[in-house]
C-alpha cells in the first residue's frame, strides 16, 4: 500500500496485476476504475467520464488520486506505476534510508548469554521493529555479508517484494538496516513517525544515507537542460565548491531519440549528489515530460538529523541555492545538512557522558548488588590503559598518577604533546 507521512487518512493504490487492465479499459472505453479507499485491490464500482471533461483532465486526476503514473511506450503499451509523492504542503519525499545501531540497543534481551547467541536474538528483535515500523519481515539470509557485514538478511513485505537489507556482524557490533524507494514505496502509513521514535530511542543511531526525490510529471518547472545551465551558473555548489559533473545520454544532439538524459552532480563517494533524470523517457514514453529530482545524501563529513526523517522538505529546500527558485516552499525553520569535522579526540567530561548513556544503568545495579563500590569496580573493570581518542590535559595525567591510577611520565608526555 502506497502511504505518505502528513496525511490525515492512509492511500491506497492497486495492486500491480491490475495496472494494464486499468491503462487498457482507459483507453478502450474512456472508463477509469475505482479504488476501494481501504484494501489494494479494485472495486467493482466503475465511473464514466463525463463528456464535458477532456479525457486528459480526467487522466490527471485519476492518476493524482491514486498516486500512480501512466506512461505510454512507443508501441503504445501502458505501464501504470506506483509513484511516491510529498504529503500535502511539501515538496520532497523519502527515497531511500540506511541507517546503523549499536547491537546494545537490545541488551536487556541478550544479557547473560553467549556471545555465539547475541547476533541472532538482535536479528530477531530487529526484525520485530520492521513489522511494528514499515509492516515488513525479515526474508532469508543472504549466501554472502555486505557492506563489510559478515551477515545480510532479506527484507520483504508481506507478499514477498524486496524492500531491504539488514545487516550484522563485525562493525564495531553494529546493525545496519538499508530500506530502498520500493519500501519507502510500500511501508505501512505513518512508518517515518515510527521510525522517527525509533532513532530517538536507540543507542548508537546514525542515518547514513538518506534520499530525498520530487517528481514534475508535467515538465512545468524542471527542465534537463535549464538544470545544465543553472550548474553552469553555480547553483548547484557543494558546500562552497564546484562538484563533479556527468552526463549520460544523447546530449550532443538533444536527445533526437528521446530516450531521455540524466545530469549528475556530485560522484557516488561524495556527501551530496543529484541526479536529475528524464524518467518518462527512459520508461519507454517518448512524449512524456516527467522528470525527477533526485539527491543522494551520505553522512560521511556530514550529519543527517533525525528530523530529516519527518519534515524532509525543510532539509530539501536548502540543499542548493537555486532549489529556492525553483520551489514554492514555507521555509520558515532554515534546516541544513551540515558539514562535520569529525573529532579525533574525547576530553575527560564527554568520556563520562558517553559512559552514563550507554551504561549507567548497568552500572547503577551492580553498584547495588555488590553493596561496595570498590568492589563493583574490581569486578567491572579492566587493567589501567587510556582509551584510543581519549584527550588528556597535563592536569587530568596528573590527577591519574596523583592518585595511583597508573601512568608514567613516558606515557604522560605523549598524552599532552598537541
Amino acid at each position: 500500500m502506497t502511504k505518505f507521512y502528513g496525511e490525515s487518512t492512509p492511500f491506497t493504490t492497486a495492486t500491480p496485476e491490475n495496472y494494464s487492465k486499468f491503462a487498457n479499459d482507459f483507453l478502450k472505453n474512456r472508463t477509469l476504475p475505482t479504488v476501494s479507499p481501504w484494501g489494494c485491490h479494485v472495486s467493482n464500482t466503475w465511473q464514466n467520464s463525463e463528456s464535458q471533461i477532456t479525457s486528459d483532465d480526467i487522466l490527471k486526476d485519476w492518476q493524482a488520486k491514486n498516486e500512480v503514473k501512466l506512461v505510454i511506450a512507443e508501441d503504445g503499451t501502458p505501464k501504470i506505476l506506483l509513484v511516491s509523492a510529498p504529503a500535502e504542503h511539501e515538496i520532497a519525499f523519502i527515497d531511500w534510508i540506511s541507517f546503523t545501531l549499536k547491537r546494545y540497543t537490545f541488551m536487556d534481551d541478550y544479557i547473560g548469554l553467549d556471545e555465539s547467541l547475541i547476533n541472532d536474538v538482535c536479528i530477531d528483535r530487529m526484525g520485530q521493529k520492521l513489522e511494528k515500523i514499515f509492516g515488513f519481515k525479515l526474508g532469508q539470509k543472504r549466501k554472502n555479508g555486505k557492506n563489510f557485514y559478515e551477515q545480510c538478511y532479506e527484507i520483504t513485505n508481506h507478499e514477498g517484494v524486496g524492500v531491504g537489507d539488514l545487516c550484522i556482524g563485525g562493525q564495531a557490533n553494529s546493525i545496519l538496516v538499508m530500506i530502498n524507494g520500493q519500501g519507502c514505496l510500500m511501508g505501512d502509513y505513518g512508518w517515518q513517525n515510527r521510525l522517527y521514535d525509533f532513532l530517538k530511542q536507540s543507542q548508537g543511531v546514525k542515518i547514513t544515507r538518506l534520499d530525498l526525490a520530487h517528481d514534475d510529471y508535467d515538465g512545468t518547472y524542471l527542465n534537463i537542460d535549464d538544470l545544465n545551465e543553472r550548474e553552469s551558473n553555480k547553483e548547484f555548489y557543494y558546500f562552497g565548491k564546484p562538484a563533479r559533473v556527468t552526463w549520460y545520454g544523447d546530449w550532443k544532439y538533444l536527445d533526437r531519440d528521446k530516450l531521455g538524459r540524466t545530469l549528475q552532480i556530485g560522484c557516488r563517494t561524495s556527501d551530496k549528489l543529484l541526479r536529475a533524470y528524464e524518467k518518462g523517457k527512459q520508461l519507454g514514453d517518448k512524449n512524456s515530460e516527467w522528470v525527477r529530482l533526485e539527491v543522494e545524501l551520505k553522512a560521511k563529513h556530514t550529519h543527517i538529523p533525525f528530523d530529516a526523517v519527518i519534515n524532509p522538505s525543510d532539509y530539501f529546500i536548502n540543499l542548493y541555492p537555486c532549489f529556492k527558485e525553483l520551489f514554492i516552499y514555507d521555509d520558515q525553520k532554515q534546516s541544513r545538512i551540515e558539514y562535520v569535522k569529525r573529532s579525533v579526540s574525547i576530553k575527560i567530561d564527554k568520556g563520562v557522558d558517553i559512559l552514563r548513556h550507554q551504561f549507567g544503568r548497568w552500572l547503577g545495579f551492580f553498584r547495588e548488588w555488590f553493596g561496595d563500590d570498590e568492589l563493583c569496580l574490581e569486578a567491572l573493570a579492566l587493567p589501567f590503559s587510556v582509551p584510543k581518542r581519549f584527550e588528556l590535559t597535563k592536569q587530568d595525567w596528573a590527577r591519574i598518577t596523583k592518585e595511583g591510577g597508573g601512568g608514567n611520565d613516558d606515557d604522560a608526555r605523549k598524552l599532552c604533546e598537541a
